[in-house]
This record gives C-alpha cells, sequence and structure tokens, in this order.
C-alpha cells in the first residue's frame, strides 16, 4: 500500500492509532518521523520547492551530474527498518504497515506457493521482452475463464506481456505514451506521481479525490475532465490503493465505456483485484476486473496491469503482466528494449 509504517513489536511502544494521533499532528513539519525522512537525500517537500526554489546540496549530490530522485516512502521505510535489524526471516517480530506484502503464513485450503522451479538449459538464455510464451497463454486463458466466458472477443498470448514488477510495467506502459495529458488521481498508489513525472513527453494531470465523497472516483467528473482537460489517458488503481474503495457492477462497466465513447486510453492497476471484502457471502472468492466489460480486446484500449504479488503471493518473483490490445503489446516489447530487457526467463 502506498501508506509506509514498519515498527519493531519488541523494541518500540504500541502505535496510537486512535484520534489523539490525528489532534496531534495536523501537518508533516510537526511530525518527527516525517522530519526524518525529508533530511534524506531526494526526499524534500515538493512544495516547498515551488516556493523557494531548490539548490543542489554538496554534501548530498557529490557524483557530477547526478541527484536523488526521491524514492517512495515504503521503499525508504522498510530500507530505514533494515538498518535497525529488519528482516523477512523474523519479520514476525515486526508490525509491517507499509509494504503491502501479503505475507500471512500458510493459508487453509490454499495451494502451496512453490519454493523451486525446475526449468531446462535454454532458460538460462534471455526470454523475450514480452514473455516467455507459456506464460503469456496462460495468464490469457486465466482472464478468458475468470471473466470472459461465452465472449466472442477473447484473449491471446499476444494481448498479454510479461514483465520484471508492477513498477517496470507502469514504467513501461509511461514509456509509450505520447505527448498528451494524462491524469491520475490523489490519492492513489504514490508511485504514479514519480513515475509520470519521470517520462517527460507525457504531462501529468492529478484530479483530488474529495473526502465528503469517501475519496471515490466521480465518473461524471472524469467525463467532464476528458471534455475540458483534453484527457488522452487516465492511470487509476481498483481496488483502489490506498482508500480501499472498490469500482464494481455498472460503475465499473460505464468507466471501462469511456474508452469507446471518447479517445481516451485507460490504464487500471489491479493489483488487488482479488483483495475484496465482500457483503454477501455468495460472492465470497470472487474478483473484480476491467476485462468483464470490455466488448473486443483488441479494439477497447483498455490496458490492464496485475502480477503474482498480491493474490499469488509472490512479491520476490517480480513478475507482471499488462494485458491489452495488440498493438499495445509491441509497443511495450519496445520500450522494455530499452528500459528492463525483459523479466526471468524461467
Amino acid at each position: 500500500m502506498s501508506g509506509s509504517s514498519l515498527s519493531h513489536s519488541t523494541h518500540l511502544p504500541p502505535i496510537n492509532t486512535g484520534p489523539n494521533v490525528q489532534k496531534l499532528y495536523k501537518h508533516e513539519d510537526e511530525s518527527p518521523a516525517h522530519q526524518i525522512f525529508r533530511q534524506a537525500p531526494g526526499h524534500k517537500s515538493k512544495h516547498a520547492q515551488v516556493i523557494l526554489p531548490q539548490t543542489v546540496n554538496p554534501d548530498e549530490e557529490t557524483i557530477p551530474g547526478i541527484q536523488h530522485p526521491g524514492s517512495t516512502g515504503v521503499i525508504y521505510c522498510s530500507d530505514r527498518a533494515q538498518a535497525h535489524g529488519f528482516n523477512y526471516a523474523s519479520s514476525h517480530e515486526w508490525s509491517n504497515l507499509g509494504q503491502g506484502a501479503p505475507e500471512v503464513g500458510p493459508i487453509p485450503d490454499a495451494p502451496d506457493r512453490p519454493l523451486k522451479v525446475e526449468y531446462n538449459f535454454d532458460a538460462l538464455e534471455y526470454a523475450p521482452t514480452t514473455g516467455v510464451k507459456g506464460l503469456r497463454e496462460a495468464v490469457a486463458h486465466l482472464y478468458n475463464t475468470t471473466y470472459r466466458r461465452g465472449r466472442a472477443s477473447q484473449y491471446t498470448y499476444e494481448n498479454v506481456c510479461i514483465v520484471p514488477g508492477g513498477r517496470a510495467g507502469l514504467s513501461r506502459v509511461a514509456a509509450v505514451i505520447g505527448d498528451v495529458y494524462c491524469s491520475y488521481q490523489v490519492p492513489d498508489y504514490t508511485a504514479y506521481d514519480q513515475m509520470l513525472s519521470a517520462f517527460k513527453r507525457l504531462v501529468p494531470v492529478p484530479t483530488a479525490l474529495e473526502p465528503e465523497h469517501h475519496y471515490n472516483l466521480d465518473i461524471g467528473q472524469v467525463k467532464k475532465d476528458i471534455r475540458t482537460q483534453g484527457l488522452s489517458v487516465i492511470v487509476a488503481s481498483n481496488p483502489r490503493n490506498p482508500t480501499g474503495q472498490v469500482i464494481r457492477g455498472e460503475a465499473l462497466e460505464e468507466l471501462v465505456a469511456i474508452s469507446r465513447e471518447s479517445t481516451v486510453t485507460l490504464i487500471l492497476d489491479e493489483f488487488y483485484s482479488w483483495y475484496i471484502y465482500h457483503e454477501d457471502g455468495k460472492d465470497i472468492g470472487r474478483s473484480i476486473s476491467s476485462a468483464e466489460y470490455i466488448e473486443d480486446v483488441n479494439r477497447d484500449s483498455v490496458i490492464i496491469v496485475d502480477g503474482l504479488t498480491k493474490n499469488w503471493r509472490l512479491p520476490g518473483w517480480r513478475i507482471c503482466w499488462v494485458v491489452g490490445p495488440k498493438n499495445l503489446i509491441t509497443a511495450l516489447s519496445q520500450s522494455g528494449s530499452f528500459l528492463d530487457g525483459g523479466a526471468n526467463h524461467p
């Protein structure tokens, strides 16, 4: 998740998450943790930089031409925790409230997670930048059987690109976005802002979600923004990270339809698609995906990003897939050729 907090259960006092904390810290300037965070290279407040242009700190930047870009809060927090002794072998002694690592130990009736993979000699070579064909076929089959039974338009391996992790997947997609306005919401996954800002062709357009609406995505407002702001690409997570809101049913169908009714590409980060707390018991075990409402897998400009990290509880494998029209996959193959070179071969 995009919030980040890591504490050791035996060395630190319990964390008070009640209303007193909200009363105590109304701004990050009042928070000791934020002050430490801002002192780290690359983590100065962007708001402060707007008011006072930031100069290069010679104590931080000692390599000519190189500046710290800043890390996401969760990575910064994890690095600090490891410096204080955190490791996954003793993770049960810590409370990891930030990383979104879905580790709860063995789950009754769940399949065992593999501890080793057998592979042949060919797997020692580079994999294609779009991934191994067998895995691409498996992903296409997953989406067809889970969300597209009985549909004339079906995914094939040509609609799937395998990449080394979710951030790599989002970065490949961002690299092929042209000189257009690209919208994302606030709050949402913190990496979107930094990722989109790294690619100078596109113009990131943040849209603030309202607390009085429980940070729900207002699809009516999305349509208005497309008309008034000239948006060409919309990036969003669903289920929403970190608010936990879920776009489902008619609302998700309406959102997907935007790609057919306008010249807009919709990029949906669906990594938490199986993390649904259903109100009705009969829905337990069901997931959420925009793939259910896509009419033509090669004409609807909807891009889905997911992987093995959350539902399959294999974040260390760094396997993500991007699902979309065939013409998108060829573009992602090209951006992967200079960004990451491809995922693991096995």
